[in-house]
């Protein structure tokens, strides 16, 4: 602002003041001031004014003294300011601050700014146009009692300028001219003191109401906190950005900022900061007050830590009950079509009272990461998703913002009470006595690793835990528990002591593993004790082996089936209410409304259940399950969900809402014409025709109604539809500008094409292979080569890629080319190191969406679509999961924290089987026989939650079972025995149990399949065994380096077993062939119930 000259001149026994520029223009009156208050003879007036030439402006001081020996009582002081311009009454209603701009005449198209200063607070404003004057209440009790103002809702306390004897007010004000509200904006930021509250000191800047005339206008205030390692910016109190100053993505929603806290009271009062505007204080606190309640929010900057402290006072002299505390947390996770996912945050977050925390991050998994962590006497008791109906905060569940609750009595007792509620963990109410405050805190610091990140924890005082083989366990492992922490009292303490078994298996500085093994199948609580009555929780799974669980799932999936020919949906495996009991078909779709009816015969919902038990029968065969599927190919898909190889368009399959009603619209419109593109269904149905393909090879006893052959030509056939129709028909009418494009996005299933190929050509059907090779080398490099985005699907955001992208690589890993031509571009478009630098990236995508760091068994493991609290547990976790195993073990990087995650992932799911045993009445989330094999789609880990397909969940558990039997197909890809020397852990058995007897160790096969081994023994040292078409019985290993596989169910003449090291120095031995030391090997299994090797 330009600096100008100011002459204030001082009549009489009012004010009147003359503005002089330096620049010589027009003397104008521009103020006048008038006292009015009762025991004039007490008091005494002074004023006077002072130019602060430096600065641009000029200060007006009024100061009152009482030189009485009495109190002296004034009801009204206000202060009059010209104004032209306003032909009408106009009151301003009560504000904490209000400044002016008055009109003045020169010819710079300038305003006279008038600004409260420091203690100075104007209560009221009215513009009487008939003098040409603005009052300005600095004390208003009598004013705001006048007839007129009887039902205006004031917000502050009538108040009345008390002074005892001898004691004195002062009133300041600053004038300055102003010719934009960026003018003002800077001097007001720049000089701003507001009060704390109606009656209290000047304590800082505020958000300051800009009010003139008839249209009034908030100007936001923006504080910057930034040092070496945090940026911040607040904005009306609130936190709206969050950087690392090294340099990071935005973590904080920009049209959500971060700060406002939801109260309900034990008498259904509810009370929100947002939308409201609160006052700052000279400690950089925010406080509201929220009639009862006195809310005060702070930021500090603390070298590496930005801390957030939040209080809330009762200002009543009554007890108070706070039911509920909820504090919104909106990271910047929304994601939208043209949004770069890089750009976005996701939550990792466990709730687990003292011993809870999130992690934010960036969806390309690119570090540094935001950790926030409860500080020192704060807990965090549920969570929740907050939706506010408006912006004064009436507010309320399923969707919205993410919220932790501080408290969160009211809303367990609204869980219990509702029939489908989750009441996990314990929650409690905040007592209040009249005048108190309670504090709580949390803070906030940017981290490189998810490692640094465990660290960061400790440092905190809270307890690092990490659990294998992950938070669901089957019956017959045990799983092992590792807490790190700087605590030397950490113990565990079950729900279920009678069926929980937890043994202390070493303890170490800062470590201490215990081993536990849980009979009570179904959800069981993990309690913490630590740090002289800290309380942590940790939520886990226990079901039935996994063999039980395939055979129960498929069973059921089977015994739904409809066979009624009498019905064009003859043959449908039908969805079914876990609930209820009621089947779902085309006539009856119970609670499935809408444009969702689709889930009951095709698309994802109705083509997993095919696809898994046929994954299921080409590994575990049972001649019921085939016969099903072969009269569901029959009687349902064959000429009816697909074309034949006859039609027009061979193979091709139709869309929602089912093939019927497709194949009998009338074609009057583009619209309408061949629905065959969605192009997400091909895969499922091309890898069902290649499991029975399988089967029919790998057991010849089972009886099946087509040959090997034709199995496998049409999973060729559908493969090949796959990549053509969907593109071809969808750039006919253009629909979606390259949106089916069959090389751009990751399908689910899609994966088993390299299966398809190499089968193909053992058949001899070498073109077919070729054909399908063309298409899947094209889709491998545009991955590799140019593709920016693994996210986008069907949805801006999805997870379902992580299979195909894994896919990518170990295809590109066979048939990358290290041979360059003279313009350096490989012969075969991509080289090694393309390779590995993609797998990398679609590595820490597809651990970004995953939950790593935190315990819950909804969520370690899961996928993460955006948002941690609602569906989880979807089929990518366990398809994810496959991916994240594939370089566990076979990628060049450390193997064990990978191996951790993966495996986590590959079990979760499973928890989601509503599967059980005589005792346990067949199933944890639906007892009965009748439920035995039911899944849910999903998960819900909110207190009260709805599925994606719109209904409620029973304690989180889908009513259907929706996609899930995808993420069953994906377990049965990943299904592996696995001896891993871990750092932390020590030696680890996967997917089976080890016992040593005499020296030897014995491993059995606990995964439910049997077909692979792997010994994991450090980065480089690594030994793989791969069987086919039999299944692993035991592992025995001596201590000299001997190793022997036991076999049963060696089922053809095909059965093999593929043996291979990871690095080229480490060679192993067949003992009873005649070869030499080798790194890869194939030995024929015919008859053999074991081999021997000798791996050292």
């Amino acid at each position: 602002m330009m600096n100008k000259n100011f002459k204030l001149l001082i009549e009489n026994e009012a004010l009147t003041g003359s503005f002089i520029k330096s620049d010589g223009s027009t003397e104008r009156r521009v103020l006048s001031y008038k006292p009015c208050f009762n025991e004039t003879d007490y008091v005494e007036l002074t004023m006077q004014a002072e130019a602060v030439e430096t600065e641009g402006f000029a200060k007006f001081i009024i100061e009152l003294h009482n030189n009485s020996s009495k109190e002296v009582v004034i009801n009204d002081f206000y202060v009059d300011f010209s104004v032209e311009g306003s032909d009408k009454k106009i009151v301003f209603p009560e504000q904490e601050d209000y400044y002016l701009l008055l009109p003045i005449a020169t010819d710079m198209n300038e305003r006279l700014l008038v600004f409260p200063y420091d203690k100075t607070q104007i209560e009221l404003c009215e513009i009487f146009p008939e003098s040409g004057v603005i009052r300005c209440y600095l004390y208003a009790a009598a004013r705001k009692s006048a007839p007129e103002f009887r039902h205006a809702p004031w917000q502050n306390p009538s108040r009345s300028l008390v002074m005892a004897p001898g004691t004195g007010f002062q009133a300041v004000f600053y004038l300055t001219f102003a010719a934009s509200e960026t003018e003002v904006i800077n001097f007001t930021g720049r000089y701003g003191k507001t009060p704390l509250e109606i009656n209290g000191p000047a304590c800082g800047l505020r958000t300051i109401g800009h009010h003139f005339f008839e249209t009034p206008v908030s100007l936001d205030i923006y504080k910057d906190m930034s040092n070496g390692e945090i940026s911040a910016t607040v904005t009306n109190g609130r936190l709206s950005s969050l950087k690392s100053t090294k340099g990071s993505i935005e973590s904080i929603d920009p049209k959500h900022p971060f700060g406002d806290i939801c109260l309900e009271c034990s008498d259904g009062r509810k009370f929100t900061t947002r939308g409201e505007i609160g006052t700052f204080a000279d400690d950089a606190g925010y406080t509201y007050d929220l009639e009862d309640l006195r809310v005060t929010t702070k930021y500090d900057l603390c070298n590496e830590l930005l801390t957030f402290d939040l209080s809330i006072k009762n200002t009543t002299a009554k007890t108070l009950q706070l039911d509920d505390i909820a504090l919104p947390i909106p990271l910047y996770s929304r994601m939208g079509w043209g949004v770069n996912p890089a750009e976005r945050m996701i939550r990792h977050s466990q709730v687990a009272g003292n011993n809870s925390f999130f992690l934010g991050t960036p969806c390309d998994g690119k570090a540094p990461y935001l950790l926030c962590v409860p500080m020192e006497g704060t807990a965090w008791q549920l969570f929740d998703m907050v939706s506010f109906d408006d912006e004064k905060g009436n507010y309320e569940g399923p969707h919205g913002h993410y919220c932790v609750y501080l408290y969160g009595g009211g809303l367990a007792k609204r869980a219990a009470l509702d029939e489908g509620g989750r009441t996990r963990l314990p929650a409690s109410s905040l007592t209040l006595e009249a005048g108190e405050e309670r504090t709580f805190g949390m803070c906030f610091e940017w981290v490189d690793s998810y490692e640094q990140a465990r660290e960061k924890l400790i440092k905190h005082g809270k307890v690092d835990v990490q659990i294998l083989p992950g938070l669901t366990v089957p019956r017959d492992q045990k799983a092992k528990i590792l807490l790190r922490s700087t605590y030397s009292d950490v113990t565990i303490s079950p729900e279920f002591p009678k069926d929980t078994d937890i043994n202390l298996f070493s303890k170490k500085d800062g470590s201490v593993l215990y081993e536990v093994s849980m009979r009570h199948l179904g959800e069981n609580l993990l309690t913490l004790h630590y740090g002289n009555g800290k309380v942590g929780y940790i939520e886990m799974f226990a079901c039935l082996p996994v063999a039980d669980l395939l055979k129960a799932r498929a069973a059921h999936i089977t015994d739904n089936q409809l066979q009624h020919s009498g019905k064009w949906y003859d043959g449908l495996l039908r969805e079914r209410n876990n609930k209820t009991g009621v089947f779902l078909d085309p006539d009856h779709h119970d609670e499935i409304n809408d444009w969702r009816i689709y889930a009951i015969t095709c698309d994802d919902p109705g083509l997993s259940k095919p696809a898994f038990l046929s994954a299921k029968n080409a590994l575990i065969p049972n001649q019921r399950e085939v016969d099903a599927l072969d009269y569901y190919i029959e009687h349902f898909i064959w000429g009816g969900l697909q074309n034949t190889d006859k039609s027009e368009y061979p193979y091709a399959i139709m869309g929602i809402p089912d093939w019927s009603y497709n194949r009998s619209k009338k074609n009057l419109n583009a619209n309408e014409l061949h629905h065959i593109w969605r192009i997400y269904d091909y895969p499922h149905i091309a890898l069902m025709y290649l499991k029975m393909y399988q089967c029919a090879i790998a057991y010849p006893n089972i009886k099946m109604k087509l040959s090997p052959l034709e199995y496998l030509i049409r999973s060729y056939g559908t493969f090949l539809a796959m990549y053509q129709y969907p593109f071809e028909i969808e750039h006919t009418y253009a629909w979606s500008n390259g949106y089916w494009s069959p090389y751009g996005t990751g399908f689910y299933n899609e994966l088993v094409i390299t299966e398809t190929i190499n089968a193909l050509r053992s058949e001899g059907l070498t073109e077919k292979a070729r054909r399908l090779e063309y298409h899947w080398q094209h889709k491998a490099h545009f991955f590799i080569k140019e593709c920016s985005d693994l996210f986008g699907s069907e949805y801006a955001f999805d997870t379902t890629g992580f299979e195909t992208t894994q896919a990518v690589v170990n295809w590109g890993r066979e048939h990358a080319t290290p041979l360059y031509t003279s313009d350096q571009r490989s012969l075969l478009s991509y080289t090694p190191k393309d390779v590995e630098a993609f797998d990398l990236n679609q590595r820490f995508c597809n651990l970004a969406c995953r939950g790593v760091v935190e315990n819950a068994y909804y969520i370690t493991g899961s996928d993460i679509r955006g948002e941690s609290s609602r569906y989880t547990l979807g089929y990518m976790a366990q398809m994810g999961g496959w991916a994240l195993l594939q370089d566990a073990l076979y990628a060049t990087c450390e193997p064990f924290d990978l191996l951790r995650i993966a495996y986590t992932s590959l079990l979760s799911s499973f928890c989601l089987i509503n599967a059980g045993d005589k005792d346990s009445n067949y199933g944890y989330w639906f007892p009965g026989l009748e439920n035995q094999g039911a899944s849910s789609g999903g998960f819900e880990g909110v207190p009260i939650g709805y599925s994606w397909l719109g209904q409620k969940t029973h304690k989180g558990y889908w009513i259907y079972s929706s996609e899930t039997d995808l993420g069953y197909c994906g377990y049965l890809r990943g299904a592996s025995l696995i001896l891993a020397n871990d750092p932390d852990f020590g030696e680890t058995c996967y997917g089976g149990t080890i016992t040593v007897d005499g020296g030897v160790k014995r491993l059995k096969p606990a995964d439910g399949v049997g077909r692979e081994f792997h010994m994991i023994q450090s980065r480089t040292k690594r030994l793989h065994m791969i069987v086919s078409n039999a299944s692993i019985m035991e592992v025995q290993i001596y201590s000299d380096g001997h190793i022997n596989i036991a076999f049963n169910e060696i089922c053809s003449e095909q059965a093999a077993i593929k043996i291979f090291t990871h690095e080229k120095s480490d060679r192993f031995r067949v003992i009873d062939h005649t070869m030499d030391a080798c790194t890869h090997t194939e030995v024929k299994l015919t008859m053999k119930p074991d081999i021997s090797i000798l791996f050292t």
